[in-house]
């Protein structure tokens, strides 16, 4: 990662050798390329969330006590004391 002041720098080498109206279309170019970068990590980061939670509920949903669930093809749920 390159220090403040060097990036101050190039952005001023930037200014000076685009012409001043490729700046906005640049800055738009950048905006949108951190945009759907951002849309994807989000995407990949829920995905894989999505994945480590239904690994947590299948491990959760056969570790339950035989009598706390009702018995196959049952027409009432458990009873509880």
């Amino acid at each position: 990662m390159l220090p403040n002041s060097e990036w101050i720098l190039l952005a001023l080498l930037a200014v000076i050798l685009l012409k001043p109206e490729d700046v906005p279309k640049i800055a738009k170019f950048l905006a949108k390329a951190m945009r759907q970068a951002q849309h994807l990590w989000n995407e990949l980061a829920l995905s894989e969330l999505d994945k480590h939670n239904e690994k947590e509920q299948s491990a959760a949903n056969s570790k339950k006590h035989p009598f706390n669930l009702s018995p196959p093809k049952a027409k009432s749920g458990p009873v509880k004391d």
